[in-house]
């Protein structure tokens, strides 16, 4: 379930295993304003926007993945299931002080990274620059992100 700020259920996220699928990831469809017929995915929905506290710094990350393995270090952790940042999605983040974006290693992460920074002029980001050598926090032992993350914020203790 993904709910907003206020508790609201907003959708549901999923993933396929099988290969056949068109959409491999599905987040709450909602049918295509051009065509009803077709459903599309709900473009405007955070993971973990109803648990984050805006007063803290916020960890940013793309994945439900990466989303799990910060969380078992620091709890203040939203995703927005996909590197694609629009801005309905960017301006649920008004109000937070701290942005900590720890996207992946790769051409998506680093248009994240810098549509995020350009949308949010007046929010403080401190982009994490490095995950130990790892492509993304999902593929990284939580020892390495923790160690990582603990350069920018207090962490909450280490989940069993």
């Amino acid at each position: 379930p993904v709910r907003d700020g206020h508790g609201r259920l907003r959708g549901l996220h999923g993933r396929s295993i099988r290969d056949d699928v068109g959409l491999r990831y599905l987040m709450y469809t909602l049918p295509d304003p051009r065509d009803p017929a077709v459903r599309r995915c709900n473009p405007d929905v955070w993971l973990g926007e109803a648990w984050v506290d805006p007063d803290r710094p916020v960890v940013v990350v793309e994945s439900v993945f990466d989303l799990a393995r910060v969380y078992q270090c620091y709890r203040n952790v939203i995703a927005p299931l996909s590197a694609s940042l629009n801005a309905r999605k960017l301006a649920r983040l008004a109000g937070i002080a701290t942005l900590v974006p720890m996207f992946d290693a790769d051409k998506a992460g680093a248009q994240a990274l810098a549509r995020l920074t350009r949308a949010l002029r007046g929010t403080a980001i401190v982009p994490v620059q490095s995950i130990g050598g790892h492509e993304d926090p999902g593929a990284a032992p939580v020892e390495a992100v923790a160690g990582i993350l603990a350069r920018y914020v207090a962490l909450d203790p280490i989940l069993a």
